[in-house]
């Protein structure tokens, strides 16, 4: 596997995640379209992290942008944030132009199961059991 079909799988995977953080929190509605998954959090007004925009495509226009920060703002929204590759340079030229700035990254780890070194272990948190993986 390249490290093309990686980076692309992280950040599905990504996008996956803010689906399930966005989605099951307080009053949280996601929307998916055009490579975006983006999430709506009322509830969590000054979380960027619950109230944020995934870029999986390869474009993120001003318009789209706009449409977002204005849906954030309606239900009370003050932070937001959007996530994309740092190598998407249309994307992070868009942002750029639209006055954002990077703030942090997320580095992204990928592997092929088969090429890691696994160890399975098992420990008890809260009166739960509690799988873990190790690489």
């Amino acid at each position: 596997m390249d490290d093309g079909t990686l980076r692309e799988r992280l950040w599905q995977g990504f996008a996956q995640l803010q689906t399930l953080l966005g989605g099951d929190a307080a009053g949280g509605v996601v929307a998916e379209e055009a490579g975006i998954v983006a999430s709506f959090v009322p509830g969590a007004p000054d979380s960027p992290t619950l109230n944020a925009a995934i870029v999986v495509g390869s474009e993120l226009g001003l318009d789209r942008l706009e449409q977002m920060r204005e849906r954030w703002e309606r239900i009370g929204v003050r932070r937001w944030g959007v996530w994309v590759d740092g190598a998407n340079w249309t994307v992070t030229d868009t942002l750029r132009l639209a006055r954002m700035r990077v703030t942090t990254s997320s580095p992204g780890m990928a592997a092929e199961i088969d090429d890691a070194d696994l160890i399975l272990g098992r420990c008890r948190c809260g009166g739960r059991l509690v799988r873990l993986l190790y690489v």
